[in-house]
C-alpha cells in the first residue's frame, strides 16, 4: 500500500481528502490496486467495497461523536470546513486550504488516533 502519497499544497483552494482506518486497508484492497486497470476504475472498487466491508469499523457510537466534534473544532485552526463525512471505516473531508496541507494532515489524523 502507499506510504507517501504525493499532496499539492495551495492555499486557498479546496482539498479533497479520504482517509482510512488501518484495518480496512486488507488483501482484496491491496489486489485491486496492483490491478492493470485505469485509476478511475480502481478508486470505484475500493469505494464500493469499503462502504460495504466490515474491516475495521470502529467508527461508531462514542468514536464517531469524538471525531465528528474533533474535526469541526478543526475549523479556522487547521483549514476552513466544508462538509465531511463519517463512514464506519474512512472518513471524507472537504476544506479550503489555510496552512501548509501535510501539516494539516498530519494535525487532523494525529489528533483523530485513538
Amino acid at each position: 500500500m502507499y506510504k507517501n502519497l504525493p499532496h499539492i499544497s495551495n492555499y486557498g483552494y479546496y482539498q479533497f481528502l479520504t482517509f482510512r482506518t488501518k484495518d480496512s486497508l486488507d488483501e482484496y484492497l491491496k489486489r485491486v490496486m496492483n490491478l492493470p486497470i485505469e485509476n478511475h476504475n480502481k478508486q470505484y472498487q475500493i469505494d464500493k467495497y469499503l462502504d460495504s466491508s466490515s474491516h475495521g469499523r470502529y467508527l461508531n457510537n462514542s468514536i464517531l461523536a469524538l471525531s465528528k466534534e474533533y474535526i469541526r473544532k478543526q475549523d479556522k485552526k487547521l483549514f476552513e470546513l466544508i462538509c465531511f463525512s463519517i463512514m464506519p471505516n474512512h472518513i471524507h473531508i472537504l476544506f479550503k486550504e489555510t496552512m501548509p496541507l501535510s501539516e494539516a494532515i498530519r494535525k487532523l489524523k494525529g489528533g483523530l488516533a485513538f
